[in-house]
Formats: C-alpha cells, sequence, structure tokens
C-alpha cells in the first residue's frame, strides 16, 4: 500500500501532521506526563520548578503553559522548550506509545507517582479532570 493512500476500509497511513500530534496531546496532558526516574522502577513528577529550570522558561510562563486548553496562542519556540523541560515530546513515537499505554489502562488511569507528589490536590488533579 502506498504511504497516505486512503483506503476507506482500513487504517490511515499518512503520518500525522506537527499540529494533528499537539491537538492530541494537550499542554495540561504533557505536564501530567513530565516525570523523572529514581531509581531503576520508580518515577517521580517533575516540580514546576524543575520544569522551568530545564526549559529555560520563566516559572510563571510554565504555569501559564499548563493551564491552557490547547497550544492555539501558544509560541512554537516557547512549545518547543516547554516540552523539553516536560521531557515528554509529542513528536516522537515512544513518548506517545507511553502516553497512550497509561491512559488506556483499565478503568482509568491510576496517576500513582502524580498522587505521592505534594502538587497532587492543586495542580495535577485539576488538570487531569479537566482533560475528561
Amino acid at each position: 500500500m502506498i504511504l497516505g493512500y486512503k483506503n476507506p476500509f482500513s487504517i490511515s497511513l499518512m503520518p500525522l501532521s506537527f499540529s494533528q500530534i499537539f491537538e492530541q496531546y494537550p499542554p495540561g496532558l504533557v505536564r501530567l506526563m513530565a516525570r523523572r526516574k529514581v531509581g531503576t522502577k520508580q518515577v517521580v513528577a517533575l516540580t514546576d520548578e524543575e520544569i522551568a529550570v530545564l526549559s529555560g522558561l520563566p516559572l510563571h510562563t510554565v504555569q501559564e503553559i499548563y493551564w491552557a486548553k490547547d497550544w492555539e496562542h501558544i509560541s512554537f519556540g516557547h512549545v518547543r522548550r516547554f516540552v523539553a523541560g516536560c521531557q515528554f515530546d509529542p513528536t516522537l513515537s515512544a513518548d506517545r506509545n507511553r502516553a497512550s499505554a497509561y491512559l488506556r489502562q483499565k478503568g482509568k488511569p491510576s496517576y500513582r507517582y502524580l498522587k505521592q507528589s505534594p502538587l497532587w490536590d492543586t495542580v495535577f488533579r485539576p488538570l487531569a479532570r479537566n482533560l475528561k
């Protein structure tokens, strides 16, 4: 089959565009996926301050970005730096697969590593609710 050929009886093989990918991964979801490994099997959620340092963006800009409902009014430079700071890049298939697997969990995602963070009640729970 030719790449990009649309057969109405099968899944399209047309690669997703940059904007299509980012429509599926809003800023809040990228923020929820921001984590770092501790040891070999444990992960912890990145703090806003860690994301700000890793991205080179001011703390208030990081917070404004993840509360945005979409990427519409966020500059490309800020998008690029924000996803780098979150260590989750929706343009990479490995990161998209990780998010998809996490969100596909039976019932609903457990958000276990997020619930262990002091930001659960003030940031992560409201962001998770906004995704529904």
